[in-house]
């Protein structure tokens, strides 16, 4: 009985780990509605840019620009 026991909490944890192969909300999908029309509306979203010395780092001023058109 131990033994069984043993056997159902190993593959209980091992579970997890096999389970996923993709991700949830993949990259080049957006994931909700307003996430789609901002990209038709706006153009795909810059999410890194380069800085003098071509190192990247995040876009974030173009992320948080509010877009009044």
């Amino acid at each position: 009985m131990r033994r069984v026991l043993l056997i159902l909490l190993v593959v209980t944890m091992c579970l997890p780990a096999l389970g996923c192969h993709r991700t949830l909300f993949p990259k080049d999908k957006p994931i909700t509605q307003f996430d789609a029309y901002n990209e038709r509306r706006y153009g795909p979203l810059i999410t890194e840019r380069r800085d003098p010395f071509g190192v990247p780092e995040p876009a974030l001023e173009e992320r948080l620009l509010i877009r009044d058109d």
